[in-house]
């Protein structure tokens, strides 16, 4: 912006944003005006517009300050009046919700995106790497599996998901489930640990 809003500014945006409340200038005088150009170029875009009368409403929601949102009069003989302000503030309150719900969904879908381009390199690694990995959730069912884990456990991938360590090593669960309910418990990696164990039939 040529022009923009800068802290203590003596503008009716400038003043919503800084002490978040509506402000009324029912009559805007040349005074006004003149405090509130930046430069002399500014002065005479505001001379220009003929304002008469403004008002600028703070742009909050759920506790966030989003920005103001701005009226003015132009060589009008009706100023704003209060019943004007309450009509605005209205207005606003629907502005600032429709604008944080938009950034919120952008920021949903920006963080969609980063799930899926983490899941997709996750996948690749999986695919590629020379040695067994598995991912369980909180409940130990398997998230994700590779190839060669699921090789060394006798089931295809797909019978690994959703199910639990116990519904596909029921001989090792019982000596798994501690260990790795500790790891969940404490957040601490276990290693060079050796597992000696009966895999049930493959299925595929």
């Amino acid at each position: 912006l040529r022009y923009p809003i800068v802290p203590h500014m003596p503008s009716p945006p400038a003043l919503a944003i800084e002490t978040r409340q509506p402000i009324l200038r029912a009559v805007v005088v040349e005074a006004d005006v003149a405090a509130t150009a930046s430069d002399a170029r500014h002065l005479e875009i505001l001379r220009a517009m003929g304002m008469t009368s403004a008002m600028s409403i703070p742009l909050i929601a759920h506790g966030r300050l989003l920005g103001a949102l701005s009226f003015a009069r132009s060589r009008s003989d009706r100023p704003y009046s209060s019943a004007d302000l309450v009509l605005a503030e209205e207005l606003a309150r629907r502005a600032a919700l429709a604008l944080d719900n938009a950034r919120l969904y952008q920021e949903r879908r920006e963080s969609a995106q980063r799930v899926e381009e983490t899941l997709a390199l996750l996948d690749s690694l999986l695919a590629s790497a020379p040695f067994g990995f598995a991912f369980y959730d909180c409940d130990l069912r398997f998230l994700r599996i590779n190839a060669t884990m699921a090789a060394i456990n006798g089931q295809p991938i797909e019978a690994h998901l959703g199910r639990t360590l116990a519904d596909i090593l029921p001989d090792l669960a019982p000596i798994l489930e501690p260990l790795f309910q500790r790891i969940l418990a404490t957040g601490t990696a276990l290693m060079n640990l050796e597992f000696v164990g009966e895999a049930p039939p493959g299925s595929g």
